[in-house]
């Protein structure tokens, strides 16, 4: 028969394992997150659009949530690619001296 300290001890392993998991799912959906989002506006203050950057790739979208267009930057050099991840343009800047 399980004592009084016994069903204590079950209890506190199965907060410390709940707690384990959540701990877990927070820092995989902060790591998968939406990264950081800007807002594109005209020059009359009407929302265009808007960017979202994760690491080096930033995603473009219109007014709709549609994706337009992305770039990403890899040392000095960005590459931007249509919807369609074809290849569009790419810039370049030199390093100061």
């Amino acid at each position: 028969m399980m004592t009084y300290r016994d069903k204590l001890n079950m209890i506190e392993i199965g907060v410390a394992v709940a707690l384990a998991i959540a701990i877990a799912t927070l820092v995989t959906t902060m790591a998968l997150g939406q990264g950081v989002t800007t807002n594109v506006y005209d020059a009359r203050g009407n929302k265009i659009g808007s960017s979202t950057q994760i690491g080096n790739t930033t995603n473009f979208y219109d007014d709709r949530g549609r994706k337009v267009q992305s770039s990403t930057t890899t040392g000095n050099t960005t590459k931007y690619y249509d919807d369609r991840g074809r290849t569009i343009g790419t810039s370049s800047t030199q390093p100061r001296r």
